[in-house]
């Protein structure tokens, strides 16, 4: 799973790479917990002054949450609450890093890949982006 968020760097650019093109990029549980960690290294590397997001191929950024994953867990309230603490931490860690966030968007963004999108300070799409929170569409609103 270590290879499953590749951080690579190009001179003062770090680029944080979601490497799951068989499952069109959906990001585990894993991958979110370790967003913080590789956020916070870019962030105290001296050498790095911007970082830039995106998926490893160009059909999707990020699909969403891993459906096999969820489907699995889905019932259990503890990892509900576990997945939205978690989940809350790799997106305010993109959101407060001290560096630029650049969102490269191009292809699917889903659910976590909107947030992710939405946590980087500037966004840059191309004419194949498209956007969905699925999870929104099914929420009630108000009282």
């Amino acid at each position: 799973m270590a290879d499953s968020l590749l951080l690579e760097r190009d001179g003062d650019t770090a680029t944080l790479v979601i490497n799951r093109p068989d499952k069109r990029n959906a990001i585990t549980d894993a991958m979110w917990e370790r967003i913080p960690t590789l956020a916070a290294e870019v962030d105290t590397d001296p050498s790095v002054n911007v970082l830039v997001t995106r998926g490893s191929i160009p059909e999707a950024l990020c699909a969403g949450a891993d459906i096999q994953e969820y489907r699995e867990r889905v019932g259990d309230p503890e990892w509900g609450e576990r997945s939205r603490i978690t989940v809350g931490a790799a997106l305010d860690a993109i959101r407060h890093m001290g560096k630029p966030t650049i969102a490269a968007i191009r292809g699917v963004y889903v659910g976590g890949g909107v947030g992710i999108a939405l946590g980087c300070d500037l966004r840059v799409a191309d004419t194949t982006a498209s956007f969905s929170i699925p999870l929104a569409r099914n929420t009630p609103c108000g009282p």
